[in-house]
């Protein structure tokens, strides 16, 4: 398959992933607000793994985590809790005292979250879909990208059997190219094996016609005009 067919196969099943995931997400929010007291606490984040609940009016953001990501080896989600400890609070700290509030009564409805975020037809629907778009997306991806690798690969074998081609004696090799410092060197090739080449400037010394090749494919040398 061409790598253009393989880019429009990926954005469709991308496009597919992403509404299936904002499906999701727009699920998880619902539940969560229809549950917690939006007065004095937020769902600051939500994902297709954890939601983030913020309490409102507190300069120092203190929030808990609900994660549902699927661990390695377990069949099915759970939803599990997650809070820092921020130290002793008198009644008078209201963003405390409503932190704990709000901590209280998720860890109070966990079962009956864990049922509605997840448990429920309409949940395993929106967590089959977007699992299965995901995995949709992600196999278009990974072709698509092992197919621009050989892309390149192919693209390099050509570029490197031209340099191969000027690769003969008497050539000149630009080995350090003109900089504010330095001017450039220019080396000549003397003579040529299977496997090495031997500039006149290097005296004896060879150079691995494959890292001469490697250094031009890179820019780091060129073939001078």
């Amino acid at each position: 398959m061409d790598i253009t067919t393989l880019k429009t196969e990926f954005a469709a099943k991308n496009e597919v992933r992403a509404k299936a995931y904002d499906a999701l997400v727009a699920h998880i929010r619902n539940v969560l607000e229809a549950n917690i007291d939006t007065k004095v606490a937020e769902v600051s984040r939500a994902t297709d793994s954890m939601a983030e609940i913020t309490i409102k009016n507190d300069k120092h953001h203190h929030s808990f985590e609900l994660y549902y990501d699927q661990s390695f080896g377990e069949k099915s989600r759970k939803l599990k809790l997650n809070f820092g400890c921020f130290g002793s609070f008198s009644s008078d700290d209201a963003c405390a005292v409503h932190y704990c509030e709000v901590l209280g009564h998720v860890a109070g409805i966990l079962s009956f979250l864990e049922e509605y975020l997840l448990k429920i037809p309409k949940a395993k629907a929106l967590f089959d879909a977007y699992d299965n778009a995901r995995r949709e997306a992600w196999k278009a991806r990974h072709a698509l990208e092992d197919a621009q690798r050989e892309e390149r690969k192919h693209a390099d074998e050509i570029k490197k059997s031209e340099i191969a081609s000027k690769i003969v004696v008497g050539a000149k090799v630009v080995v350090s190219k003109k900089s504010r410092w330095h001017d450039e060197t220019v080396k000549t090739i003397e003579h040529i094996t299977e496997k090495n080449i031997l500039f006149k400037e290097d005296y004896g010394k060879r150079t691995k016609k494959d890292e001469l090749i490697a250094n031009i494919l890179s820019n780091k040398w060129e073939i001078a005009a």
